[in-house]
């Protein structure tokens, strides 16, 4: 995953994180990522996201990369957190 990301970074000379961030807005019109972040370079790093075009079937890729990867259910690890119960009471 993260070998075709920096792929498609260096291919339009933008960062890896633009292209993240190219991905998530063109998955709907209604869907904006709000990314953190600390410094002024980061922020115009993140802005200038908006101006990256990714073509369908990069996107498409990075879907099915992102589709195909073993994601491991972190619903237990949430259980078994003591604050988090203790503010269940």
């Amino acid at each position: 995953m993260i070998e075709l990301i920096e792929g498609y970074a260096q291919t339009k000379n933008v960062t890896p994180t633009q292209i993240a961030l190219a991905w998530d807005l063109a998955q709907r019109p209604y869907i904006i990522p709000i990314p953190g972040t600390r410094t002024t370079a980061h922020m115009q790093e993140n802005l200038a996201a908006a101006d990256v075009d990714l073509r369908a079937d990069e996107i498409k890729a990075i879907t099915d990369a992102l589709n195909a990867m073993n994601l491991a259910d972190t619903s237990s690890r949430r259980n078994a957190d003591p604050y988090r119960n203790a503010l269940k009471k």
